[in-house]
């Protein structure tokens, strides 16, 4: 028994060509494992415990930041006029060393709470050398 299949969504599968689109699929989860991701046409409904409308709506993989400095996120936007070189040397990098624990803290759990809002599944920080409290 399926626990639940969400129909016709259009399906990011990241199979095959592009974004292996498929138009009016089904993503179909039997407890934590999927086992039908293909279009509707060839899914029996009936096995399923609840149905999801997807229909005007996309399912797609879970979004992945690898490299973000989490406790520097109090630092956006600071220096953003120069240079990427010039902007981490003498822009970002002397802001950083006034930033102490607790602002780390904050940025990080600013950062935190931006990657949950955007739907972000996994991210990994990443420890900056430039700031001690960092």
């Amino acid at each position: 028994m399926v626990s639940f299949a969400t129909i016709d969504p259009w399906l990011l599968t990241m199979q095959g060509p592009g974004l292996g689109i498929v138009e009016n699929g089904t993503l179909a989860v039997e407890n934590d494992t999927t086992v039908y991701a293909c279009p509707s046409v060839g899914f029996d409904a009936s096995n399923a415990s609840t149905i999801i409308d997807g229909s005007r709506h996309v399912t797609m993989p879970g979004l992945v930041n690898t490299h973000f400095h989490s406790s520097m996120t109090l630092l956006r936007g600071g220096a953003q006029d120069m240079p990427e070189i010039e902007w981490m040397n003498r822009g970002v990098g002397p802001l950083g060393a006034h930033v102490n624990q607790d602002g780390s803290l904050v940025g990080s759990k600013l950062a935190v709470v931006e990657r949950l809002r955007s739907r972000t599944t996994n991210f990994c920080r990443v420890r900056s050398q430039r700031c001690s409290a960092c």
